[in-house]
Parts: C-alpha cells; sequence; structure tokens
C-alpha cells in the first residue's frame, strides 16, 4: 500500500485547506441570528487596526474573529487563530521544543512568538479589549497539546521545577516581557488543538449546509470556499467575510430564503 507523501507542496495544500475549512465553517455561524459574531478577516486583521502598523504585524494571524456592533468602535471581543496542521502526524503532541522553534533568526518565526506578537499588536491596537478580558489568540490544530505545554502555562510555578524552566523557555521564545507574558499565557487558547481532521470539518459544512432547503450542499460549499479563497488574496485588501458577503455570494438577500419557513399555524384555543 502506499505512503501518502505529505512533504512540500502536498503538506502545504493540506494546511492552507484546513485554514479554508475551518474558517468556513466558523463563518457560517454568521447566518445565525443569535450569533454575536459579526465580521470575519483572512489572513489577518481588519483594516482599522492595522493602520499605522508593519506590513508583517499580523503574520501570526491566520483568521480574525471580530464580535460585537457593525461598526469599528463598537467591537466587543476579538479572536486571533493560527491554523497549524499535519497530515502525516496528527498524533503527535505539541512539545515545548515545537512551538518554540524559530524558522529563522526572528522571534516571530516560532508558534509562540507569531502568536505572541498578534497579542501584542491587538493590545496596542485595542486596549480595551485587555480590561474587560476580550481578546483571545488561538492555535487550532488536529495536534494535541503535550501536558508539558499545558503545565507550563499554569500562572503558578514551583521555583527552579522543570515547569517553571518550560515556562520561562515560553516566555523567551515569545520576546515579551514577564508581565506582559503573564497577561498572554492567560489569554492564550490551545482548546482546539487535537480537534477533528479537514475532512471531518468539511463534513460538519455539509452537515450544515444540508439543513438550510433542498439545494446541492457540496455546490454550495465549492462557492463558499471560493469566498474564502478569495478573501485571502492581496487585492482583497482586508474586506471582511461578513452575514452580507454570505448571502451574496449564496445568491440571496435575506437569510430566510436559505432556511425553512418557520410554521404559520395558530393555535386553536
Amino acid at each position: 500500500m502506499a505512503v501518502p507523501d505529505h512533504r512540500g507542496a502536498r503538506g502545504s495544500n493540506a494546511g492552507d485547506d484546513y485554514h479554508e475549512l475551518w474558517t468556513l465553517y466558523k463563518a457560517l455561524s454568521l447566518l445565525n441570528p443569535a450569533t454575536e459574531l459579526k465580521s470575519v478577516y483572512v489572513e489577518g486583521a481588519s483594516e482599522k487596526d492595522s493602520e499605522g502598523k508593519a506590513a508583517d504585524a499580523w503574520d501570526g494571524v491566520d483568521s480574525a474573529f471580530y464580535y460585537g456592533g457593525s461598526e469599528p468602535g463598537d467591537i466587543k471581543k476579538v479572536e486571533l487563530v493560527q491554523f497549524k496542521y499535519s497530515g502525516a502526524n496528527p498524533d503527535a503532541s505539541w512539545t515545548i521544543s515545537n512551538l518554540t522553534s524559530k524558522k529563522s533568526g526572528r522571534i516571530e518565526s516560532s508558534i509562540v512568538g507569531a502568536l505572541a506578537k498578534s497579542f501584542s499588536e491587538m493590545a496596542q491596537a485595542r486596549p480595551n479589549l485587555l480590561e474587560t478580558n476580550c481578546l483571545a489568540v488561538r492555535l487550532v490544530s488536529n495536534r494535541p497539546v503535550s501536558t508539558e505545554v499545558l503545565r507550563a502555562l499554569e500562572t503558578t510555578q514551583v521555583a527552579g521545577s522543570v515547569e517553571e524552566a518550560d515556562r520561562e523557555k515560553l516566555r523567551i521564545a515569545s520576546g515579551l516581557s514577564s508581565s506582559n507574558f503573564e497577561i498572554f499565557s492567560t489569554l492564550l487558547d490551545l482548546s482546539e488543538c487535537g480537534g477533528d481532521s479537514r475532512f471531518e470539518v468539511e463534513r460538519k459544512i455539509l452537515a450544515s449546509i444540508s439543513e438550510w432547503n433542498e439545494s446541492n450542499p457540496q455546490s454550495d460549499m465549492t462557492v463558499l470556499m471560493r469566498h474564502i479563497r478569495t478573501a485571502m488574496f492581496p487585492e482583497a485588501k482586508k474586506e471582511p467575510i461578513t452575514k452580507e458577503s454570505i448571502l451574496a455570494t449564496l445568491g440571496v438577500s435575506d437569510a430566510r430564503a436559505l432556511f425553512p419557513c418557520p410554521a404559520d399555524l395558530k393555535k386553536n384555543r
């Protein structure tokens, strides 16, 4: 039996596919009338939050999710997400070494460094989110996180312990001061590591779309995936994915056109 080849472009394509599928799955909740999610940005944060920042400010952000009002000043919560996918070793746990390893001499070339930079940039752009504890920095992966990482991120450590030493390795890799790392470590969310494969995420998307109406869910997903992919292009100029853009992509102007009509029967007394 042939062994799947996950090297080079094949592995990269699998990661891109996971990024797009997971972002679409999350973006579908924009159609939920009860959701507070208002906009989704891919390959960085919003245009407002990017004003005056270096071009690489959001290199660690694969997707950003904004909650609250429709206006930039009304945002109540932001989630900054980085995706990491492995088709070759999905059961290999993320270790301290994995998270702190740098691809170049730059601090932000490590996973922790990139996430920490995203945290710092958003803390500067929207300090109110720190005050209200409404900023989340998240790593989403099909690979689980090792217990050594989870223990190192605990806020109380025994002096001289292995956990304290591991925590210091994470702090150094983050490039943050001790006080800022304390805040960062409480906002870092690893709960969605060890999650579904990209194929399972795709199945969830199809199941969700199939609940709308009798249209072809595979066709709708293909169109929506193209919408997500287009938003990643440089010429997209940080245009957000919104409820309105999803509806327009599907060729409708009202979400009620997608979902089954509510019952209109009146109860007899």
